[in-house]
């Protein structure tokens, strides 16, 4: 793995997340990167994606492991240790999660921490 490049995932839409996702759960993944519900985020790229980690507080008292492969194609997927496994919206909150850190560090009002 290399330097991670945040490009890949800036490029990602709300309307390219939700052909992954589905609606709902872009909805609600946003919702949970903004109430701060994604902790431990990490990232690594490769040629041919960005992978993200982190873990994403659910209803429940453990939070959910979500890992969420960005190819550099333009394609997303996550996989998840919630019920749903795999799509849901834990792994929306990850992207959501990502770019909005990334976004901080762009204005210079965080440290740029990969």
């Amino acid at each position: 793995m290399t330097a991670p490049s945040t490009d890949h995932v800036m490029a990602l839409t709300s309307a390219v997340l939700r052909v992954t996702f589905g609606h709902g759960s872009v909805i609600r993944g946003e919702d949970y990167a903004r109430r701060g519900m994604v902790t431990a985020l990490r990232s690594a790229a490769s040629e041919a994606a960005t992978v993200l980690q982190a873990k994403v507080r659910g209803s429940g008292f453990r939070p959910y492991e979500t890992v969420v492969t960005v190819r550099h194609g333009g394609s997303v997927t996550s996989r998840c240790t919630c019920p749903v496994g795999v799509n849901c919206k834990h792994g929306a909150a990850v992207v959501f999660a990502a770019q909005r850190r990334e976004l901080r560090c762009r204005r210079g009002s965080r440290p740029c921490v990969r």
